[in-house]
Parts: C-alpha cells; sequence; structure tokens
C-alpha cells in the first residue's frame, strides 16, 4: 500500500482553518488547551491514525513533546503510559493488562474497538452487526446501510 503525504487541505471556513493552523503551529500547545473530553476524542483520534494495537497500544509521532502532553493526560486519568524512541519516532506505549482496559473505557477508537487481539483483556463486550436481512431495521436498509 502507497500513502502519499498531504500537501494541501482546502477549506472555507475560517475557524476551522484558525484550529488546523493553531495545531500545526504548536500540537503540543493546542492539545493542552482542549478541555477532557476533546483531549479523549483527539487521542482516540491520533491513536486509529498514528497507532498500533496488538497485545500494547503504541502512538506514534516525531513530535515529542505532543506525546509528552498525551502522556500527563493519560495519567491523571490514572493510566501509565511510557516513551520510547524508535529511530526518528517516538513511541508513546501503553502495555500493562490494567492500564489498557482504563483505555479502552476511556476511548472510541476505531482501532481499540476492533482489534481482536484486544477482545478479552478489557472484557469489553463488542457488539458485532448482522448481515441477515432480518436483523437489520427496515429504513435502514432501505437506505442502503450495508453493515458489516
Amino acid at each position: 500500500m502507497t500513502y502519499r503525504k498531504a500537501k494541501k487541505i482546502l477549506v472555507y471556513s475560517k475557524k476551522i482553518f484558525e484550529i488546523f493552523k493553531k495545531a500545526k503551529q504548536n500540537p503540543s500547545q493546542f492539545f493542552k488547551g482542549l478541555g477532557d473530553e476533546e483531549k479523549l476524542q483527539f487521542i482516540s483520534g491520533f491513536l486509529d491514525a498514528e497507532g498500533t494495537v496488538t497485545d500494547r497500544i503504541v502512538i506514534y509521532n516525531s513530535n515529542k513533546m505532543l506525546l509528552e502532553e498525551i502522556q500527563e493526560f493519560l495519567k491523571s486519568k490514572g493510566i501509565s503510559s511510557h516513551i520510547y524512541t524508535f529511530g526518528k519516532v517516538f513511541g508513546l506505549q501503553i502495555y500493562r493488562r490494567s492500564e489498557i482496559k482504563k483505555l479502552m473505557k476511556l476511548l472510541n477508537s476505531d482501532k481499540l474497538l476492533s482489534s481482536s487481539r484486544l477482545k478479552n483483556i478489557g472484557g469489553r463486550q463488542v457488539e458485532t452487526l448482522s448481515t441477515a436481512p432480518e436483523a437489520c431495521p427496515v429504513p435502514v436498509c432501505e437506505a442502503g446501510f450495508q453493515p458489516g
């Protein structure tokens, strides 16, 4: 799979443009200025975009200060983590089973929800949608939704 770096983002909202500009200029300061719920959403998206989920959770980034801010926030929520260097990139790693359980309760990350390796770690129930037509509510199926 080939990934290309995005060079441009076209936005027609000045407010959104200013938010992106502020986040790009100083990501750690941007994160620091978010409320707790926004921080959890940020971490969820960040994990989905820049993280891996195996028997542990790692979020990679070249900005160590941003990972340190996330680490401090997680610490305030009772989750310990460690920052390691992977070449020129840093990784915020959570590997203790008890810490992963806590994180799973806080985040709404697609990677955490869909990871088969973590299914049994937190005792979290994962709801699987049925693809059977009778299991799908009629208005949703008529709208063309394909569960899966």
